[in-house]
C-alpha cells in the first residue's frame, strides 16, 4: 500500500514489502489497461477497466475521483445507481476517507 510506503523507512525491510506490493499493485493495472485497451470497443478505457474490475470482484459499484475540498466522481461503473458521474461529497464521505485513516485495506460488505 502507498501509505505503507510513505510511512516505512526507506532501505528497511517494512519499506521493501510495502514496494514490492505497490509495484504488483501497479503491474495489475497495467495488465487490466493492457485487456481493456486491446479489445475492439468503442467504450472509454476508464469505464472498461472499472466495469472489468467491479464484475471480477463481484462489486456493485467501482469509481474513480478527485480529492480538492471534496471527492468528485469522474467515472464509474454502477449497477445500482447511487454514484452519478460529477457526484460531489466531503471527503469525510468517502471510502477512501476510512482508507487513509485506517492506513490499510478496508472491507465493507454493505454500503446501504
Amino acid at each position: 500500500m502507498t501509505l505503507q510506503l510513505l510511512e516505512a523507512e526507506p532501505g528497511t525491510a517494512d519499506y521493501k514489502r510495502a514496494l514490492a506490493e505497490a509495484n504488483r499493485h501497479i503491474e495489475r493495472l497495467k495488465s487490466l489497461w493492457r485487456l481493456v485497451t486491446s479489445r475492439d470497443s468503442t467504450a472509454d478505457p476508464i469505464d472498461a477497466m472499472l466495469a472489468l474490475a467491479a464484475e471480477a470482484l463481484n462489486m456493485d459499484v467501482a469509481a474513480v475521483g478527485d480529492f480538492s475540498d471534496v471527492y468528485t466522481s469522474r467515472y464509474a461503473y454502477d449497477k445500482v445507481g447511487i454514484l452519478p458521474v460529477g457526484s460531489t461529497f466531503p471527503i469525510s464521505d468517502t471510502l477512501c476517507h476510512y482508507v487513509q485513516e485506517a492506513k490499510g485495506p478496508v472491507f465493507v460488505e454493505d454500503l446501504t
